[in-house]
């Protein structure tokens, strides 16, 4: 009785889970309003470089002249 239920109720929720989709499929939603926001030009900021880049050089650099010592 209870696995009757059960088996019902979700064919149930998968029909209209399907049916759903159809109706989305005929009817599309309509486009969103765009709300009125301000628009402002991106600020100009200089890119400074991170403490990671400049490690990242520093190791390069050292395992560059390790590379030019050893040959």
């Amino acid at each position: 009785m209870t696995r009757r239920r059960l088996v019902y109720g979700i064919s149930l929720l998968y029909l209209s889970c399907s049916l759903m989709m159809l109706v989305q499929v005929f009817f599309p939603r309509q486009e969103a309003r765009q709300l009125p926001i301000p628009r402002r030009q991106p600020l100009d900021a200089p890119l400074r470089p991170s403490r990671l880049d400049s490690l990242g050089r520093s190791l390069l650099r050292i395992t560059h002249q390790k590379i030019a010592h050893y040959g």
